[in-house]
């Protein structure tokens, strides 16, 4: 197996690991109220979920017809006030972490300070603009740009057969509820507004999937393996540990998160859905545009060299490195879409043992030189499974 990354491999010994059981009492409950605010910050601020994406799809494709360029803006629902307060208790429990003697006290650190700029951002964006954007772009590598070029031209998009997608969203809600068993805790529900046919949130312990939409046997053996025993397993393996902080991740876990699950998908299915190669290289090849095309010339390049997508389909997946930002005019979104390529290409080359570890830990690339200390930990302190 080659290596993921070169590092010089260090261990903690399992006495330094080991906490008092005053201070385990201490961590429980600073991660009890982060995972309260987080939980509050996920809900309050429903940037995944616009509400006008149909409405503002006919205005920018009519527009660009007639060559006229539009840009689309967003409608999100936000509670500003409480986003204020978990923008405060981020700052607090960043506080409240430093004093606290334990290995895990950094990873917490950084997210809350993360979050408590984000609350600010989703608050008013306009002055935390550029902040947002430079943080976020998650530009791919030139190298898996140009892998990503070379997938999407291997192999083309193909027109879903919509004959096959003959099962609906009840349908598939029991299919799920079936496979779910194993993952006890978890609920499956309709969610509406959302982009993707089938989410994982969190926040609600749940698998999320959109009334109106339409499967086919292939989709949801495809789904089975991508978003249970992928998404749905990080988030249970993590509350099965007893901590949020490992129920939401460490920074850049999705890398791993989309990357597992786009595994799962390819190579644990009898018969691949159609497109997933050409999507999530698609998705990298937008994402390396983000800092310095728009909108419009985005979807105007790839409508070009793709013009077998659909419109709707293409205009779509722009949007969703847009939705935090709302204005779509402005340079730059949420690169984190470049996870389910990138993140695969990270994945594929581990064996299958390392795989399943990171199933198990909910970290991304830059913790995984640590991920035998963050296994340690939890071999030698103990925590109430929070579901």
């Amino acid at each position: 197996m080659k290596p993921l990354y070169n590092y010089t491999q260090y261990s903690h010994c399992a006495h330094r690991m080991l906490m008092s059981e005053e201070e385990k009492g201490r961590l429980v409950q600073l991660d009890a109220e982060y995972g309260r605010t987080m939980k509050i910050y996920r809900t309050v601020w429903q940037c995944n979920f616009p509400t006008n994406v149909d409405e503002q799809y006919k205005l920018f494709i009519n527009s660009y017809k007639r060559g006229v360029e539009f840009y689309p803006i967003l409608n999100i629902k936000k509670d500003k006030l409480k986003l204020k307060e978990c923008q405060q208790n981020f700052l607090k429990l960043a506080s409240e972490f430093r004093s606290l003697n334990c290995f895990l006290s950094p990873y917490y650190i950084k997210r809350c300070l993360e979050f408590a700029r984000r609350a600010e951002f989703a608050i008013d964006p306009e002055p935390h603009m550029s902040w947002y954007v430079a943080i976020s772009n998650q530009t791919p590598t030139m190298e898996e740009t140009e892998k990503a070029k070379q997938v999407l031209y291997e192999n083309p998009y193909e027109e879903p057969d919509e004959s096959d997608r003959n099962i609906n969203a009840e349908k598939a809600l029991e299919f799920c509820k079936k496979h779910m068993k194993e993952y006890d805790g978890f609920k499956v529900q309709m969610k509406e507004n959302q982009i993707p046919r089938m989410s994982v949130r969190s926040e609600e312990f749940a698998l999320n999937i959109s009334p109106d939409a339409m499967f086919s046997e292939v989709d949801l053996e495809g789904l089975r393996e991508h978003e249970i025993k992928g998404h749905v397993a990080r988030r249970y393996y993590g509350a099965k540990l007893g901590l949020y902080l490992m129920v939401y991740g460490l920074e850049h876990a999705n890398d791993f998160d989309e990357g597992i699950a786009v595994y799962n998908s390819l190579h644990h299915v009898s018969k691949r859905k159609p497109n997933i190669l050409f999507n999530i290289a698609l998705k990298t090849y937008i994402c390396s545009m983000l800092p310095n095309k728009t909108f419009y010339e985005i979807f105007d390049i790839c409508h070009k060299e793709f013009p077998e997508v659909p419109t709707k389909v293409l205009f779509s997946t722009i949007v969703r490195f847009k939705r935090e930002i709302e204005d779509c005019s402005i340079l730059g979104g949420n690169g984190d879409d470049q996870s389910y390529f990138c993140g695969y290409l990270k994945v594929k080359e581990l064996d299958d043992e390392t795989r399943d570890k990171l199933t198990h830990y909910n970290i991304g690339p830059e913790q995984f030189a640590d991920l035998d200390d963050i296994i340690e930990f939890f071999n030698v302190n103990k925590f109430e499974p929070l579901i």
